[in-house]
């Protein structure tokens, strides 16, 4: 009888150290980007003024928006929407990187 409950609690162990092997993926919001992201994968990204992100085999589901005076590098990415530019912004996107949707001049 002593060991019936540590049993019952041996497929829940097993089921979190499953969900620990999974990627890592943000919620379904827009994730504000002041420096880099890696290999995560996020619903959309938005750079504020003045700020530079790095994105580096990031997987973006939406969009990335780019305000006026940031800076994009991307290297490797995949980008199911577009790339939003407002104002003047510098843009460096390797060939490697795939845009979905392109790069749009708001």
């Amino acid at each position: 009888m002593m060991f019936r409950p540590i049993l019952t609690l041996m497929p829940l162990a097993i089921i979190i150290i499953a969900n620990s092997m999974l990627p890592i993926t943000a919620q379904a919001s827009t994730t504000e980007c002041k420096g880099s992201l890696g290999r995560i994968t996020v619903h959309s990204i938005q750079i504020p003024q003045g700020y530079t992100c790095i994105l580096r085999s990031t997987t973006v589901q939406g969009d990335i928006i780019v305000n006026s005076g940031a800076t994009l590098k991307a290297v490797s990415v995949r980008v199911s929407g577009s790339i939003q530019v407002t104002g003047v912004a510098l843009i460096d996107i390797d060939n490697a990187s795939i845009i979905q949707g392109g790069i749009i001049k708001n």
